[in-house]
């Protein structure tokens, strides 16, 4: 059985449709929906190596933090009949590490698979937006912070060991979950266009 967790990092615009969203999978049902699983994923954005801040402090700006307008997680037991019924926990994000921000589209893709590096088994997330805090500062091309990476390579590893469901790698083709055993994380920005803002304004041009 497998349960999807989606995490909705709401913008300061609060607007539902600006939200930024990530999915992740976990083997399990509701019962192990609990305050367990939450503190795992929780900890994912908020906690790193030494007990410092984790990789939530390189997000945006634009991600609202806070205790009076928390973030949210909602969990699914994908074994029950549609409509599911959530079951929603509050996230705080910690605070951003740089005042400035990289655009809304930019991120970083947190690649990982199952016991074989194959399509089938192989799964990614992308973990944005972002402030310039990820970004290498007078490189002569943009490039993600060896910081950041460790970061997400950190997180990443305690996500995907620890007590509690594990990770998955869930495949609706096959009908199967894989325990997410590596990854990896390049130094190169992905662009997640959907994260992007709206048109409010377009220049035209004629021919002659």
């Amino acid at each position: 059985m497998t349960i999807r967790a989606l995490v909705l990092l709401d913008n300061v615009s609060q607007l539902p449709e600006d939200r930024f969203v990530n999915t992740f999978y976990f083997a399990g049902d509701r019962d192990d929906i609990t305050s367990t699983l939450h503190t795992k994923l929780a900890s994912f954005y908020n906690f790193g190596s030494g007990g410092a801040d984790g990789l939530g402090k390189y997000l945006s700006n634009k991600v609202q933090r806070g205790t009076s307008l928390p973030n949210e997680i909602r969990y699914y037991d994908l074994s029950e009949p549609e409509p599911r019924e959530p079951v929603s926990f509050e996230l705080v994000i910690p605070a951003a590490a740089a005042a400035t921000d990289l655009p809304n589209e930019v991120a970083v893709c947190c690649s990982f698979y199952g016991t074989r590096n194959i399509p089938r088994q192989r799964g990614r997330v992308y973990l944005g937006p972002l402030n310039t805090a990820a970004d290498e500062d007078g490189a002569s091309d943009v490039r993600v912070t060896s910081d950041f990476r460790g970061a997400i390579t950190f997180a990443a590893a305690a996500l995907a060991g620890g007590t509690g469901p594990d990770w998955v790698v869930h495949s609706g083709a096959a009908n199967a979950d894989y325990p997410v055993t590596a990854g990896w994380v390049d130094n190169a920005f992905d662009t997640q266009r959907r994260r992007g803002a709206a048109t409010s304004a377009r220049t035209v041009w004629p021919v002659g």
